[in-house]
């Protein structure tokens, strides 16, 4: 028998040369026979990523993966060579051979990759279905995936459950944060799936599902850490931006918590500039100076929705983002893509709009946009713009992406196609030198395709659509370096590229210890570190471009304090320079900006609990706490004191708060109408309006004078009697009641349920145990009740208290108290969790696990049961049950065979109800 070669050897090495190309920089290289095209053999399409020669003859022939000199120049650009050489790309990050246009189902291996971000040693990636985490730390160029989620095997809420749709998940962002192990994730997502928010473990390289809002159709996150906590910025359709608590929502603990329409208490916390604001918005960055977030947003929609152009916003409070205002709206109504960066003491924001049928990209000096207050403009920064010409370009949409490596900085540009046809739609491009963009990915040996349509070829030059030279699914979405290593989703691969032969730019970073805010007369501590240049540990220190002095490579600066008169805030840019790298031109020096604020106590508000009705006038009695609002330096001092309207005081008190029973406020001898007998006074007409100021002074350390806040009460008198009608009640179903009450001039309202069978007071005596509510500034008071499981008449009485010590008034109804028979739990999930599962894979609903491993499953039911029991051996024994608060159990097979495992939910000790659900996994030897 004649042996037939490999398919990679039927077809000249140039066709397997574009394969790689149109793979790009997967680029894993081996070596290959140079053997030629023969007659009557075609060219084959779909190719894996094979490597390419690294040299090209004067005949454009490829000769092989030479060593040494490449006399005609090297298949890729200059400094920019593909991952681990001679070596193919792992399957798991090849889809290239992919070749149908819908999303392939979970466990095919053809992930089609689209965005991707970098945090500490980890590459956090997002593909059409799902997500993914790689070390990057111990092999760069050969990336280990550590854990993944896929939306068909139960990972996200809501998730489609067939694997041919379309491209759900759109953008990840991650970070670090300070002092903690985990990492936080951000995936933005098509409606069913919306905006999660993930952590992920560096101890057990694990994600946990933390949040999802599957009510936003979420375009692109962006992650920042102010204040000791973790914010997520997401870009919604006809949403604008809106803004969540990360760091809140892990206090939903490894359940999450499902945001469908109810809020999830202190996650959401509202949309940037209010519901009059960015009406819509695609791309979004953000940045942070001086201790403020700045946010940058376009939609390029147009005709879909009201075209955006550029907004700007300041975002000084994360907690109430209603509250930021907009820098600067403008630029072209088609902007897309948007980085915004800080490079040296600048801040710079790239921006990719469409010119015709050519993107543009502008590069603007946002600093007028992050100092002072109020709108700025965004004039062409020294980079200017840069065209990329071509019809080719004429995209879905343009995608802008920052990143730095050893000190320079980079935006890649990827764009939205499905697949790139022609001319190269990707640009990594270099700003390192100002005034100049410099396209890293041009540059390179060219060729001609041998299988057609015979175009001049370069590394980046030329992919196709499903051709016999060209691979399928190739397109540059994003990119990202992580030093020197360039990590790329390009949608038919997850690759990477090394920037080779670079001089590393000497780099001087400057940053301040603690958190904002900073005080003047406070020292603030600074610190330096250099990169890419050595020698003596000499630096010497600039404020606001002055010198400082020479000193080591921390410094304390001490700003003076502000006149006593004025004090508004004032920032102060801080850089340091090591002597020894000072006469290198090539120099970068990154300061850091900080905001300096008035230490001295200024009271903002004083602030009455409970609210009253507005206009702070409360029923006499009413016990109040007040407490103030102070910006400057804790720790404070507050002196307290309410003064009537002769300026007599009535009570003072020092400490965070005063509380205030106005029951003392007024003496009874000048109740209208009142008298009294022994220790009881009786009501009468109700007297005028009191009027008293609540005064506090805040002191500390840095003025002891201190400033004064006010705030006038109004306290009125009179019998404490019920409106008509006195009580209502509403059935609340589940076998629970609410009662209303309304009165006038009560400030206390006593609930009192009667025992059916003897008509006594149940578990309460009047004014001694009873449910008290008090007085919150309306008329009324409601009390949500669920009386004991005995049927019967209950009785409901209410008692309220006011100014009158005498007997207090009281109203009563009946409620007609029928238990409703408990509603059995039925099981609405029983599956195998594969992603917790050791030796587990699952694919379109089956599952296989290797013996003697322990195999986890996740469950649920319509209510909570008693007890969840399960059958493991399918022998109508259910060996085994778990309280039914849980939601996962582990289970391990020591025998192989097909399993069927079954659950059921139980309520008490009645089992004979209960509906059992199977499921069905194959226990194998290996």
């Amino acid at each position: 028998m004649i042996p037939i070669p490999p398919r990679s050897l039927l077809c000249d090495a140039r066709r397997h040369s574009l394969a790689v190309l149109a793979a790009t920089m997967t680029l894993a290289f081996f070596a290959f026979s140079m053997t030629p095209a023969r007659a009557g053999v075609a060219c084959g399409k779909n190719e894996p990523g094979f490597p390419i020669p690294q040299c090209c003859s004067a005949s454009d022939s490829c000769s092989g993966n030479v060593t040494g000199t490449c006399p005609f120049g090297e298949r890729w650009p200059t400094g920019l060579r593909p991952g681990l050489p001679d070596t193919l790309i792992a399957p798991e990050r090849d889809s290239t051979q992919y070749a149908s246009h819908t999303i392939p189902y979970v466990g095919s291996g053809h992930e089609l990759f689209r965005s991707v971000d970098i945090a500490g040693s980890r590459l956090f990636v997002a593909y059409t279905n799902g997500i993914s985490a790689w070390n990057i730390a111990n092999s760069p160029e050969s990336p280990l995936k550590l854990d993944y989620r896929d939306g068909v095997q139960g990972g996200f809420l809501s998730y489609p459950t067939t694997g041919e749709n379309d491209a759900w998940i759109r953008h990840i962002d991650a970070i670090a944060p300070v002092g903690s192990t985990d990492y936080i994730v951000g995936v933005a997502a098509r409606l069913p799936v919306g905006l999660t928010l993930w952590s992920f473990s560096t101890v057990t390289n694990t994600f946990t599902r933390l949040y999802q809002n599957k009510v936003v159709d979420a375009y692109q996150v962006r992650l920042v850490e102010s204040g000791g906590r973790v914010y997520a910025f997401a870009a919604t359709d006809s949403g604008g931006v809106r803004v969540y608590d990360a760091t809140k929502a892990l206090d939903y603990g490894p359940g999450g918590c499902l945001d469908s329409g109810s809020q999830c208490a202190g996650v959401r916390l509202g949309r940037v500039g209010g519901t009059t604001a960015i009406p819509n918005a695609e791309f979004i960055d953000t940045i942070q100076r001086g201790g403020t977030t700045f946010l940058v947003a376009s939609d390029f929609l147009g005709a879909a929705n009201a075209p955006l152009g550029i907004e700007v916003w300041s975002v000084p409070s994360l907690t109430t983002p209603g509250t930021a205002t907009r820098r600067y709206a403008g630029g072209n109504s088609s902007t897309h893509g948007l980085a915004a960066f800080q490079y040296g003491a600048n801040y710079y924001l790239g921006a990719m709009h469409k010119d015709g049928a050519n993107p543009v990209l502008d590069v603007f000096d946002l600093n007028a946009c992050t100092t002072g207050s109020g709108s700025c403009t965004l004039p062409l920064s020294s980079y200017g713009s840069k065209t990329f010409s071509g019809a080719v370009h004429n995209a879905n949409m343009h995608i802008l992406t920052y990143s730095s490596s050893q000190g320079a900085p980079f935006l890649y540009h990827g764009a939205s196609t499905g697949e790139a046809k022609g001319p190269a739609i990707e640009h990594l491009l270099d700003l390192s030198v100002p005034g100049v963009i410099k396209d890293i990915t041009e540059g390179g040996a060219t060729y001609t395709e041998e299988c057609g349509p015979y175009a001049n070829i370069d590394y980046f030059g030329y992919y196709n659509e499903n051709n016999s030279d060209g691979l399928q699914n190739v397109n540059g979405w994003s990119g990202k370096f992580n030093g020197q290593y360039f990590y790329r989703a390009a949608y038919g691969v997850l690759d990477v590229h090394v920037r080779d032969n670079s001089t590393p730019i000497p780099t001087v970073t400057t940053t301040v210890s603690g958190e904002p805010p900073f005080w003047f007369d406070v020292p603030i501590s600074f610190s330096a570190t250099a990169q890419n240049c050595t020698g003596p540990e000499n630096w010497e220190w600039f404020v606001d471009g002055q010198t400082q002095g020479v000193s080591s490579n921390t410094r304390n600066f001490t700003f003076n304090l502000c006149p006593s008169a004025s004090c508004p805030p004032d920032s102060f840019f801080v850089t340091a320079e090591k002597q020894a790298c000072q006469s290198d031109p090539g120099l970068q020096v990154n300061g850091v900006n900080v905001s300096v604020e008035d230490p001295r106590p200024d009271v903002q508000q004083v602030n009455i609990a409970p609210a009253g009705n507005g206009s702070n006038s409360y029923p006499l009695c009413t016990v109040l706490t007040f407490t103030a609002d102070v910006d400057g330096r804790p720790p404070f001092t507050l002196g307290w004191e309410v003064r009537d309207a002769s300026n007599g005081l009535v009570t003072s008190s020092i400490g965070s708060s005063l509380v205030w029973d106005t029951t003392t406020a007024v003496t009874t001898d000048i109740f209208a109408d009142g008298f009294e007998t022994g220790d009881t006074a009786v009501w009468g007409a109700p007297v005028p309006p009191a009027l008293f100021d609540v005064n506090v002074v805040a002191t500390n350390s840095h003025d002891l004078i201190g400033d004064t806040g006010t705030v006038a009460v109004t306290l009125t008198s009179g019998a404490a009697v019920f409106k008509d009608p006195a009580l209502t009640w509403q059935d609340l179903g589940a076998g629970s009641f609410s009662v209303q009450a309304q009165a006038e001039n009560a400030t206390e309202y006593r609930f009192e349920f009667a025992d059916p069978e003897n008509g006594s007071a149940v578990g309460c005596q009047h004014y001694a145990s009873c449910v008290v509510v008090d007085w919150s500034g309306s008329s009324e008071a409601t009390y949500n009740w669920t009386p004991p499981n005995t049927p019967g008449m209950y009785g409901v009485t209410v008692s309220i208290r006011g100014c009158n010590t005498g007997t207090p008034p009281t109203a009563s109804i009946l409620l007609d108290v029928t238990p409703q028979d408990p509603v059995a739990p039925e099981i609405t999930d029983f599956d195998v969790n594969a992603a917790a599962s050791a030796g587990c894979s699952c694919a379109l609903g089956f599952c296989n696990c290797t013996v003697n491993s322990s195999v986890s499953f996740t469950f649920g039911a319509t209510s909570q049961p008693t007890n969840f029991l399960f059958d493991w051996d399918n022998d109508s024994v259910f060996e085994q049950s778990v309280p039914g608060t849980n939601s996962s159990v582990t289970h391990t097979y020591t025998t192989i065979g097909v399993k069927h495992p079954k659950v059921k939910a139980v309520l008490g000790v009645d089992e004979s109800t209960a509906v059992e659900v199977d499921q069905s996994l194959t226990i194998n030897n290996s």
